[in-house]
């Protein structure tokens, strides 16, 4: 569950993966790459115009990968809800391909492996509001999550997250991937006649070696 992808001064990246969806994988980065403040500026701030969110769509998404890197980063729309302990406006959602994780995915992903979210000596950001919109949620340094936040222009660790198409580090990582699929007729017509075949086709032309499963038709 650990990948290498992209370079930060002078070192790989590695990279844990929080989640799977067909062949797309959530990965947060397992250390920090930076300590910079939410915001530059102390002042009402929300995700979609934050300093640092634009820092990792820029300079680290710029610095960290090559040009065939960072064709396989996925573009992602990023739902930014409301801080529900303290109703705290997040602003708009945006689009990214570099981001941090909200408290709602914090929540659940810590479960995965809780030891990722653990730091020996920083905080690290989440990307939704704390208790007002001049404080920023994050993650404490024993795992927790800290609602309440912290102002903005405060120095925590930087924790990338980004969607990936695992197909794609398949072809980068031969040695490690092997791809397979699983092929789910309701995914098509829920019917008898669904176009398995072509299915398969578009699988075999993205990569993938061999079949794990065929999903029932119910």
């Amino acid at each position: 569950n650990v990948v290498t992808f992209g370079t930060w001064q002078d070192e790989p990246l590695e990279w844990g993966v929080l989640a799977q969806e067909g062949s797309r994988r959530l990965l947060i980065s397992r250390e920090s790459v930076a300590r910079k403040a939410f915001n530059d500026e102390f002042d009402i701030t929300y995700w979609e115009t934050a300093s640092l969110r634009r820092w990792l769509n820029d300079d680290f998404y710029m610095d960290a990968f090559s040009k065939a890197e960072r064709a396989k980063i996925m573009e992602t729309q990023v739902v930014n809800a409301d801080n529900a302990m303290y109703r705290t406006d997040s602003g708009n959602d945006t689009v990214d391909r570099i981001f941090l994780l909200s408290i709602a995915e914090a929540e659940i992903y810590r479960s995965v492996c809780m030891d990722w979210f653990k730091s020996a000596d920083c905080s690290f950001w989440l990307r939704s509001p704390g208790c007002s919109r001049i404080d920023a949620a994050h993650v404490t340094m024993g795992g927790g999550i800290d609602e309440m936040g912290t102002n903005i222009d405060w120095n925590a660790d930087v924790r990338p997250v980004m969607w990936i198409d695992i197909l794609d580090m398949a072809e980068k990582y031969p040695d490690r991937f092997i791809p397979f699929c699983n092929i789910d007729p309701r995914a098509l017509t829920n019917s008898p006649f669904a176009p398995l075949d072509e299915v398969l086709q578009y699988y075999k032309d993205r990569g993938c070696k061999g079949l794990g499963e065929v999903m029932p038709n119910m």
